[in-house]
């Protein structure tokens, strides 16, 4: 695409003060360029490179001055800093705005008005209520509320500037909207964390680091989100006055819930780990620049629309081959996923064991797991289809995919259709996203005979009929299929091991379920299992096993505590005596679990479940009769 392949070209090229201000002398009387002179030819931005490069030279320069001097004014650092990289990519989409009509008083005017309105708008609505993201429907609430509020801003702007006609003009007043709205919002979080109190090493350390996390993510949120809801909603305008009616129409909602998808999706707790959901904004910023670069090409488009009239072109004509209706390509297309996620998942499962992540594997989020999958799945079969010419989904079903001549397409034309197909048709298997995509897609084959990706490149899946004998061999490759998928299903739903496993190692997991014992899940993963005594005073112990392996002398144990008494309730010397005694020993050791003393036991992993229960019976036995010892009653 023209957008990726000019982004850097004038990026290393020197540039005068002259040239800056060439772009940015635009917008007013006398500097908007006659739209007959323009063209659609890509531009090459250059100066959000030198805005960044300022921006991040102030930062540093402000956070040594205030170390140097007066701590206490850091909050010049926070305001500064967070200007770097939401006011780079807003002047970014000033650059790819090649009607010029917009001046750049006019995008700061829109960043700090409509910034503080989002703001107040936001305050109004529900989102203002959470205080953070803890569930679904906090990130529902909040992502559909934040964007509705940018939404109303962005359409009050261009309502009242009957000039900005055009798609670049909503796309560059979205992200100026964006932009404030994410620079408040950034110094906002920054100072709470000053204020809280979060930085113990040295002054600033937890805002810096708020600081750095949402400059880096700042790409892909905010500013894009509301860039692509003002170019959706001039879309849908078709170059009249903007009203009401622009809200009922298609080309605005699918824009509008694009981005409330992507920001739903960015505020959902899928992970605990901050790092793995830093991961997911950064595949969601990906998919965000996919939508601005179509954006900005539907843009470039409407210069060619101004002054000329596009020629009719015939389509290409499909007429002596039969193409295939959307539930026969449908069942073609899961065959194959199906059969491949088999093929892909028995590999990682090899090499995870061979290296020794395979418990990675195991723990890692199915969201996250689909979309990461999803590139191998389609290198096989490309390689599949490189081979043997189709594959194996769409020779079942006597699909084949051809030409509008009837021939069949090359490995390179059929690489192209599977890459425009993750995205455009499969939505890069993001929940909720590759839904819509579906949709859009089955309704376009429904009534066009094709699919956005087929059409853009000529081709077109045909139909035959299919031979009776060929589902002798298709229908045992179904029933082990449907067999290994219902197997998954049924081993991982409901299974103790499998829940046990969300919150403890593996391993651990694995001895404990096969065990036989009942257990009860604590805080922090922690297995607490029970034991009653016979007697007639019907005495109890417990049994805490830890989370985690521990490696002893290179024997990875089970750790296993059982809690006597109170340590203010013993001694000092005797519990000093107590801990130091038993330090070097292996088994059957005295610690200290909070303010209770214990006693601890490691279980090698490999032992039998036999082993494993008579093991943590005695240990519970043992603490019994000491917890009876020291306090004379049975406390716990």
């Amino acid at each position: 695409m023209d957008v990726v392949k000019h982004f850097f070209s004038e990026v290393f090229k020197r540039h005068t003060e002259d040239d800056a201000e060439q772009v940015v002398i635009v917008g007013a009387i006398g500097t908007i360029p006659d739209p007959e002179t323009l063209t659609s030819e890509c531009p090459r931005p250059w100066l959000y490179s030198r805005v960044f490069a300022f921006f991040l030279l102030t930062t540093a320069l402000l956070f040594v001055a205030n170390v140097l001097t007066n701590p206490g004014q850091f909050s010049n650092v926070l305001v500064i800093g967070a200007f770097a990289v939401p006011f780079t990519v807003l002047v970014l989409i000033f650059e790819f705005n090649v009607f010029r009509n917009i001046s750049f008083y006019t995008v700061l005017k829109a960043l700090f008005l409509g910034g503080a309105l989002s703001l107040i708008v936001t305050a109004i609505l529900p989102s203002f209520w959470f205080q953070g993201i803890a569930s679904v429907t906090d990130a529902f609430v909040a992502g559909g509320g934040e964007e509705v509020a940018k939404l109303l801003v962005v359409y009050w702007i261009l309502k009242r500037n009957r000039a900005y006609p055009y798609v670049l003009n909503g796309l560059l007043i979205g992200a100026a909207v964006g932009a404030g709205f994410a620079i408040f919002e950034t110094a906002g979080y920054g100072m709470v964390s000053f204020l809280r109190g979060d930085d113990n090493a040295w002054v600033g350390k937890g805002s810096m680091f708020v600081l750095a996390l949402r400059n880096l993510l700042a790409p892909g949120g905010h500013v894009v989100w509301a860039a692509i809801s003002g170019a959706g909603l001039l879309l849908a305008a078709r170059r009249e006055p903007l009203s009401a009616v622009m809200f009922r129409r298609k080309p605005f909602w699918a824009a509008f819930l694009v981005s409330v998808v992507l920001h739903v999706l960015w505020d959902m707790p899928f992970f605990k780990s901050k790092w793995w959901t830093v991961c997911l904004m950064l595949i969601l910023t990906f998919a965000a620049w996919i939508v601005v670069a179509w954006f900005i090409r539907r843009g470039l488009e409407e210069v060619d629309a101004i002054h000329a009239v596009v020629p009719y072109q015939q389509p290409l004509s499909f007429a002596p081959l039969s193409l295939a209706g959307p539930w026969r390509r449908w069942a073609a297309r899961t065959l194959d996923l199906a059969c491949g996620g088999i093929v892909v998942y028995m590999v990682l499962y090899k090499v995870g064991a061979y290296f020794g992540f395979l418990e990675g594997l195991d723990k890692f989020n199915e969201t996250i797991y689909t979309i990461a999958v999803l590139p191998l799945l389609l290198l096989l079969e490309i390689v599949v289809y490189e081979l043997f010419g189709t594959t194996f989904g769409k020779w079942a079903f006597s699909l084949r995919v051809c030409d509008s001549g009837g021939k069949a397409v090359s490995s390179k034309v059929y690489f192209k259709r599977l890459l425009r197909l993750w995205g455009s048709g499969l939505g890069l298997w993001i929940p909720i996203v590759s839904f819509v995509t579906s949709v859009v897609q089955y309704r376009r084959l429904s009534s066009r005979g094709q699919t956005s990706y087929d059409e853009a490149l000529g081709l077109g899946v045909v139909k035959e009929r299919i031979h009776p004998l060929r589902w002798i061999v298709v229908l045992p490759v179904l029933l082990a299929v449907g067999g290994l998928v219902t197997a998954g299903v049924l081993a991982g739903d409901g299974s103790e091991e499998d829940a046990l496993s969300k919150t403890v190692d593996i391993k651990v997991a694995k001895v404990i379920s096969s065990s036989g014992l009942r257990y009860e899940l604590k805080e922090g993963g922690i297995c607490e299992i029970g034991f009653q005594f016979s007697g007639s005073d019907g005495r109890g112990q417990s049994c805490l096993v830890d989370p985690r392996v521990a490696d002893t002398f290179g024997v990875e144990c089970i750790c296993v505590y059982s809690l006597v008494a109170p340590c203010d309730s013993i001694g000092g010397h005797i519990l000093n005596e107590m801990l130091s005694e038993n330090s070097t020993r292996c088994t059957n050791l005295w610690c200290k679990v909070g303010t209770k003393l214990a006693l601890r036991a490691l279980v090698p992993l490999d032992v039998s479940p036999e082993v494993f229960r008579d093991a943590l019976e005695r240990l519970a036995k043992d603490a019994d009769d000491s917890e009876k010892q020291f306090t004379g009653r049975d406390e716990f």
